[in-house]
This record gives structure tokens, C-alpha cells and sequence, in this order.
């Protein structure tokens, strides 16, 4: 298993199920519009190295509201790349937070992201035997 770990998230690529799941962490809450785009291109210079055909992204402690500019740009500049490497499949661990789970939908929603099979959950480990059913 190879990691990408900053304060801010983490990431890890499962070979054998050609995935990668990403989990946002607490420490998110001091993220700035900047801070997120920065730690989102470095997420996905990990992602596109790995060429993983699904992903998993846990954001049930993601504490940074994504508004709509920061929506349109996560379409634009990173969701379109995971399209252009193959990702298919994108599970979703919803934040309890009401105003962040509303902004990563709504970045699911875009152009870019309605071309993914996505499905929302409550808890990983419903996300994880999704991801990896065909």
C-alpha cells in the first residue's frame, strides 16, 4: 500500500483493487480557498501516478465548506483529470457537517462529475464493499 499524507488529508492507493481512497481529516478546518486547491493538485499528482480506475473519498471529517467558485474549479481542474486516466467509480463517505456533504454533492453534480458512477454513504466500510463490487 503506498500513502500520500499531509495534515490536511491522506490518501492511499490499494493496488490490488486498483483503488484509491482518500480521507480528509480534521485539521481541514483551517484550510483557506488557496490551501485547498494546493492540497487537491498534490492529492491528484498522486492519484494520476497510480491510475486507479475508482476512488474512494472519506469525507466525514472534512471540516472545509467547499463553495461554489472552489466547486466549479474541483470540476475543472481535478475531476477532469481523474476522467482522463480512467477513474469510473466514486464512492462517498458523507460529512455530518450539513454544508460540507452539501458542497462535495454539488461538486458531483457538475459536468466533470456526473460522468462517474458515484454513490453517497454514512460509513466506510459500506463505501469500501461498494467501491470494490463490480
Amino acid at each position: 500500500m503506498e500513502t500520500y499524507k499531509t495534515k490536511f488529508l491522506c490518501s492511499e492507493f490499494i493496488e490490488d483493487e486498483g483503488v484509491v481512497i482518500v480521507n480528509w481529516l480534521p485539521e481541514s478546518e483551517s484550510l483557506s480557498d488557496e490551501s485547498f486547491k494546493s492540497e487537491s493538485l498534490n492529492n491528484l499528482s498522486f492519484v494520476l501516478s497510480r491510475k486507479p480506475k475508482k476512488i474512494l473519498s472519506n469525507t466525514l471529517d472534512l471540516r472545509f465548506p467547499v463553495h461554489p467558485n472552489l466547486q466549479v474549479w474541483f470540476n475543472q481542474n481535478i475531476l477532469k483529470k481523474e476522467l482522463e486516466i480512467g477513474v469510473e467509480k466514486i464512492a462517498v463517505v458523507v460529512s455530518s457537517d450539513l454544508i460540507t456533504q452539501l458542497g462535495v454533492e454539488q461538486i458531483l453534480e457538475e459536468e466533470e462529475g456526473q460522468k462517474f458512477t458515484t454513490h453517497y454513504f454514512d460509513n466506510k466500510e459500506e463505501a469500501w464493499q461498494w467501491i470494490i463490487s463490480n
